[in-house]
């Protein structure tokens, strides 16, 4: 019963004999139709395949289901099967199963299993699957029933409200983000949803601009995937805080504190977040530390920080030097190129007088540690024009600017400033303007005012005698420093009360009182 193929590359012929059992055979070879002669016949041999019954392979399972929830499974999904048809499945041992629970097992190896209301661990059963030989092997399942993770109560910022944060105070947030959800947590589209972890929310509200620290040190284990934000607003999204600051080293243990600086009053929510990858994980209890201080207060600028607020200089007949200081100011316009030099104009002050003369000149003599430059403007602070600059001088110099076709009666405006970067650390300088007084400036003489009471504390009341117009009020201290300058619209025989500001101790102080006009300086005694 042999199957013939013509596969020899000489014609001859292959016979394929299957599945023969053991034992003797004879081949004849046949001589006719003109097949004589010599021959070789190669004969070779191959085991042939195993048809014994392996059986089905029943492979142990194992299923997990909340509590108080049913599980519908099946066991055949992951057990094999031999030639045979029709396997069939059946349970051979309920074991703890039907002990805490019901469990309904069908042929086909699906089941269906509903641990008792309230239970939670595990339970096993076994079972077993057969051909139809039968040839049968037996398996174990294990189901584990889980306890619900609770929802936190501060899973939705909607649901809460702030705590206040007073300055100089810590409030301190407790919580477990086991079990955070990310529904209503974020602004769709925001970049807090695009980092795709749930949160939870603590709030908390302050009444004046504070610098807010968020600590998480002592959180064990450390949360090293943390939110560095604030927002304004709940859902969080479009209204961020970043913060100032980040440090993941001084807490020591893992954790990070954040810093907010000039937070404006207001309220604030703080999410706390859930990572549960192994990476970085932030998971389980924690306590975060929430404090505030003041808002450091910048200092206030010179009172000539501002063109509006120039410092009225008369002209003498020789250098009067007026004190002044670039502490603090702000810059008011960019530095002017001058003698092919360009500086730093983050610190001019202003100056104003009115020309006695067509010949006036400008001085300005820095400290030791000022290099001062010094721009002169005609017209007004609105529209001002630019007529002449002075830099030629280095630290502790004096730059000039000497002109012979100013316009007598006309105001002009004086810009000056440190030429470094920053604040010198010697900020001082002196200004005087020189020239012939003209008949535009009333004589010194009959500049006179009062001052009530000499001696005096805390405030002086400055009869303003013949002044009037747009004025000064210069308080020096014995050094010639002005430590306190106001301005005010003077009206001739009027009073004005010159409050004394925190920097004014007691000792002895000279009051100058300026206008474009005339200049008159009394001496006060501040107990």
């Amino acid at each position: 019963n042999g199957q013939e193929q013509w596969t020899c590359p000489d014609q001859n012929l292959t016979m394929y004999f299957d599945g023969l059992d053991p034992g003797t055979y004879y081949y004849p070879v046949y001589a006719g139709g003109g097949n004589v002669g010599p021959y070789t016949i190669n004969i070779k041999a191959t085991a042939c395949a195993d048809t014994t019954n392996a059986g089905p392979d029943a492979v142990d399972d194992t299923f997990t289901v909340d509590q108080d929830s049913t599980l519908n499974g099946s066991v055949a999904d992951n057990d094999s099967m031999d030639v045979d048809a029709g396997p069939i499945w059946s349970v051979q041992d309920s074991g703890t199963a039907e002990v805490n629970g019901a469990l309904t097992f069908n042929a086909d190896g699906t089941f269906s299993y509903t641990p008792d209301p309230g239970f939670a661990g595990d339970v096993s059963f076994t079972y077993t699957v057969c051909d139809t030989v039968p040839v049968c092997d037996t398996a174990m399942v294990t189901i584990t029933i889980t306890m619900p993770i609770p929802t936190p109560e501060n899973d939705d910022c909607a649901d809460m409200s702030a705590d206040t944060l007073e300055i100089d105070d810590t409030l301190i947030f407790t919580g477990d983000n086991t079990g955070a959800t990310i529904d209503g947590d974020y602004e769709p589209g925001s970049p807090m949803e695009a980092d795709s972890l749930p949160s939870v929310w603590h709030v908390f509200a302050t009444e004046e601009c504070a610098d807010v620290i968020v600590s998480y040190c002592g959180t064990a284990p450390a949360f090293q995937n943390v939110w560095t934000l604030l927002t304004t607003g709940c859902p969080g999204g479009a209204n961020i805080v970043p913060a100032d600051s980040v440090n993941g080293e001084d807490c020591g243990d893992g954790n990070t504190w954040i810093a907010f600086y000039d937070l404006p009053a207001g309220t604030y929510y703080l999410p706390v977040k859930l990572d549960t990858g192994s990476a970085s994980p932030a998971v389980g209890p924690y306590s975060i530390q929430v404090s505030a201080s003041a808002c450091e207060v910048p200092p206030a600028p010179p009172v000539n920080d501002t063109c509006t607020g120039a410092v009225v200089l008369n002209v003498n007949l020789d250098c009067q030097p007026v004190f002044g200081t670039v502490q603090d100011a702000t810059e008011s316009l960019p530095a002017i190129l001058c003698n092919e030099f360009e500086g730093w104009a983050n610190d001019d002050v202003w100056y104003s007088f009115v020309a006695t003369n067509p010949h006036q000149t400008i001085s300005v003599t820095g400290s030791e540690e000022f290099d001062p430059v010094v721009e002169l403007f005609e017209g007004t602070c609105d529209n001002m024009v630019s007529l002449a600059c002075s830099d030629t001088s280095v630290l502790g110099g004096t730059e000039a600017i000497e002109l012979f076709d100013m316009v007598e009666g006309t105001n002009y405006l004086v810009r000056l400033y440190d030429y470094g970067e920053g604040y010198p650390l010697d900020p001082t300088f002196s200004i005087c303007i020189t020239g012939d007084v003209g008949t535009q400036v009333v004589a010194q003489e009959t500049a006179t005012f009062g001052l009530r009471p000499n001696p005096t504390e805390g405030q002086v009341t400055i009869d303003l005698g013949n002044f009037s117009g747009a004025c000064t009020v210069d308080l020096l201290d014995v050094a010639g420093r002005i430590v306190q300058s106001e301005r005010l619209t003077a009206v001739a025989g009027a009073s004005f009360t010159l409050n004394f500001g925190s920097n004014v101790g007691a000792g002895l102080y000279t009051v100058r009182l300026s206008s474009t006009t005339m200049r008159a300086e009394k001496r006060l005694v501040v107990r």
